[in-house]
Formats: C-alpha cells, structure tokens, sequence
C-alpha cells in the first residue's frame, strides 16, 4: 500500500527526532532541537502535529517503543519453552538493545518516565503503561512455566515478573550513567543464573 506525502513526512519527523527527545529529554528538547534536526519550519511540525511539543514526544516515544519491543518480541516469540524465551530476554538486552541505546542516547523508558512526570501528563501515564505491559509480558512467561512444570509451583509469577523488570531498568541505568555496558551484562548474566538456581523445578 502506498504511503501519503503526510504519512511520509511524519514518519520522516520521528524517525529523525526520536534521537533528539531521548537524548535531551522533555523538557530540554527545544522547538529548534526539533527544526534543525529535521531542516522543517517549526510551522510544518505543528501541522503534522497539532498538539506541538507535547503530542510530538507522546509520538515519538511511542514510535521508539514499539521498534525496539517489535524486535524483542520476534526473538521471543521464536523460542518455545519459558527457559527459552527469558533468555531470550536477557540475550536481546545484552546484544541488539545495548547498540540501540548507544544510537538513541539511553532507553525511553528511563528517560521519558523521569523527565514527563508533572510536566506532560499524557507522556508520563503512557510511560506507566508501556512498563505495566513490559512487567506483564514477563509475569505471563513465567506463569507459563510453572502452569507446564517447566518452573517451580511456588513461584509468584507476578511478583518475580515486577523483579525483573526492576533488574533490567537498574542494569540500563547504571551502563547509562556511567557509559559501561558491563552493568547491563552484569544483570543479564544474574537473571540467566537466578533462571537455572531458582525457577527450574
């Protein structure tokens, strides 16, 4: 199907400023961060998005979840049993997302969570609900693997899912902040390890 010159355009917008906005945040994000990365008036960014600054980052942050979760969910997807498909998880972290993060200047989450809060009120339950469904997909894994035998039965999936979670975010975090990937390596290899030790029957 072909695309519009407006759907091309937008496309074009988030593509280009997905960088700008994870980099620099919310709120140090101008509106000529925004022209000059995309060479377009700031009159053509508002017809292309009629809630200006703040309908943009919503966007945008969308656009980047979805491109990298698309990835993630393939990988995991292709894998059959629940052993199988979170170290699916902590491979994807280790390998394709630690270059995605090098070229978008750290993870979304991270970075639109803490910056929207009080200050775009849409971005930020947005952000909420991208880890709800992030702790979620990783709860119903392992809820699969004790519902097969494959796990112990008195794990609480949802509890060890919210755990996770929490790993991989303090592993991204500290590999941002202090610009070595070992931290995020570092936790990945732990959750492998707490697989293997604590969940297998």
């Amino acid at each position: 199907m072909s695309t519009t010159k407006s759907e091309r355009t937008t496309q074009y917008i988030l593509e280009t400023v997905a960088p700008v906005f994870n980099k620099h945040g919310f709120v140090g994000t101008s509106m000529s961060d925004l022209t000059e990365a995309t060479g377009l008036t700031k009159g053509a960014l508002y017809g292309n998005f009629k809630g200006g600054k703040e309908q943009l980052a919503l966007e945008v942050f969308n656009f980047t979840v979805r491109k990298i979760m698309w990835k993630m969910a393939d990988q995991v997807n292709a894998k059959t049993t629940a052993r199988e498909k979170l170290f699916a998880i902590t491979e994807f972290y280790r390998n394709y997302y630690q270059r995605y993060m090098e070229h978008m200047g750290g993870c979304a989450i991270l970075n639109m969570g803490v910056d929207a809060n009080h200050l775009n009120p849409a971005l930020f339950e947005r952000v909420k609900a991208v880890i709800s469904k992030l702790k979620q997909n990783l709860a119903t894994i392992l809820q699969a693997g004790i519902d097969s035998g494959e796990f112990r039965q008195d794990l609480d999936a949802d509890q060890i899912g919210s755990r996770l979670f929490a790993m991989i975010q303090g592993g991204i975090f500290l590999t941002n902040t202090f610009q070595e990937p070992s931290h995020l390596f570092d936790m990945m290899n732990q959750i492998d390890q707490m697989v293997e030790r604590d969940f297998m029957n």
